[in-house]
């Protein structure tokens, strides 16, 4: 019997994605579910494809994505997702307040968008006149404040102090215990491997692995070494050919 899909749940199904004559995804199929998935890649691996193809921003040339059972980019699909926010760094009006009109966030996700802000200790003024640092911690205090059940992370680490990594590996334990999904693209495992259920890697717009983290960590030996030093030796070998 086919599984049907949860709310939580996306579907990539056949993807592919180019860009006039540089393709992007190549034909790639994979589900994301409840949990923490960490889709790992080096730069240009696909990876920010992937998650604006997830978000709707951008459409595949072929293949098709659902959302809760629902194609990407309708409506319903839209209401299941929050991710990291770019926000205009010359924008120097945006601030809480505005953004929560931007957003239309309800009562309870603007309190939780300031109880972030304070937590990750970002300073009260608007956006584009904070550091790089305190804008991702403002992006990320909104993507988790609008409490959706699939979020998207994409390098929520490139620029944080070890004080916001913490915060960060906390709030996508608690969404994980909560059942939610939550899809963390990176080039570089900063976070610990143990906070994610399963580990995805793409290479050249390629699937390599889908699998959990156990499998990975066993392509390299285990000599002592922090699992963030293994999983980048994984990564490395499973993109050069030398994975198992």
């Amino acid at each position: 019997m086919e599984q049907q899909p949860m709310p939580a749940d996306v579907v990539v199904e056949g993807v592919t994605k180019r860009f006039r004559d540089v393709t992007a995804l190549d034909s790639i199929s994979v589900r994301f579910g409840r949990g923490a998935t960490a889709l790992l890649g080096r730069n240009g691996a696909g990876k920010t494809t992937l998650i604006n193809l997830v978000s709707g921003v951008v459409f595949p040339t072929h293949g098709s994505i659902t959302v809760g059972g629902s194609p990407v980019g309708s409506q319903e699909a839209a209401d299941l997702i929050a991710r990291q926010m770019e926000l205009p760094t010359t924008a120097g009006f945006l601030d809480a307040k505005r953004l929560r009109r931007i957003f239309r966030l309800t009562d309870d996700e603007y309190d939780r968008l300031e109880e972030l802000l304070s937590e990750f200790a970002v300073p009260a003024r608007p956006h584009g006149k904070l550091s790089t640092g305190n804008q991702l911690k403002f992006a990320l205090s909104l993507a988790f404040a609008r409490n959706r059940p699939i979020l998207l992370l994409d390098e929520p680490t490139a620029g944080l102090d070890f004080f916001g990594v913490d915060i960060l590996t906390r709030l996508i334990r608690e969404r994980s215990e909560a059942g939610q999904t939550t899809l963390v693209a990176t080039h570089q495992p900063t976070l610990t491997p143990e906070l994610f259920d399963r580990t995805v890697v793409i290479d050249r717009g390629r699937l390599l692995y889908d699998g959990d983290l156990d499998g990975i960590l066993g392509m390299v030996p285990d000599d002592g070494e922090a699992a963030t030093t293994r999983l980048a030796s994984a990564m490395a070998r499973l993109i050069t050919g030398g994975g198992g």
